[in-house]
C-alpha cells in the first residue's frame, strides 16, 4: 500500500464515497440500477456525473491524480477504491474507478491548457522584449 493509495482512500472516506458501516451487512449487494446508493442520488450517476462531482469536491485537486496516470493507469486508483468499498459492490467500484480516472484526465488536460497558455505568454513576453530591445537599439 502506497501513500498515494492511502491519500485517495482517506479522501473517499471523508467525502462519503465509501458506504457507511451499516452497508457492510450481508444483505446489501451492489445494485447496478442504483450505484453508490448510500449517496442518495436522485437518479443513477454516470461516470461523467461522478467525475464532475469529484472535480468540484474540495481537496480533490490537491490529490493530483493526473500525475498518477501512466503505465499503471488505474492500478493505484483501483486499489485505493477497494480499500474503502467492499468487493461485493463490484458495480460501484467499477463506476467510481472510471470516474476517478476520467476526473484525473480532465485535470491533466486542464493542466496542459494552463501550461500552454503560460508558454504562449512567455513567448509573447520574449518577443515583446526582443522588439523593444531592437527598437531601442535602432534609436541609438
Amino acid at each position: 500500500m502506497t501513500t498515494k493509495q492511502q491519500q485517495l482512500a482517506e479522501f473517499l472516506r471523508t467525502h462519503g464515497f465509501s458506504p457507511p458501516p451499516s452497508y457492510h451487512d450481508f444483505w446489501f449487494y451492489s445494485d447496478p440500477v442504483r450505484p453508490l446508493s448510500w449517496r442518495h442520488y436522485a437518479s443513477p450517476p454516470t461516470v461523467v456525473d461522478l467525475a464532475t462531482e469529484l472535480l468540484d469536491t474540495t481537496g480533490f485537486r490537491a490529490l493530483q491524480l493526473a500525475n498518477w496516470l501512466g503505465a499503471t493507469e488505474g492500478a493505484v486508483i483501483m486499489e485505493a477504491v477497494q480499500m474503502v468499498i467492499p468487493p461485493i459492490y463490484r458495480a460501484d467500484i467499477k463506476l467510481l474507478v472510471e470516474a476517478l480516472k476520467l476526473a484525473a484526465r480532465f485535470q491533466q488536460r486542464e493542466g496542459q491548457r494552463v501550461a500552454g497558455r503560460l508558454a504562449a505568454l512567455a513567448l509573447a513576453g520574449t518577443v515583446g522584449v526582443a522588439l523593444f530591445m531592437t527598437g531601442s537599439l535602432k534609436r541609438r
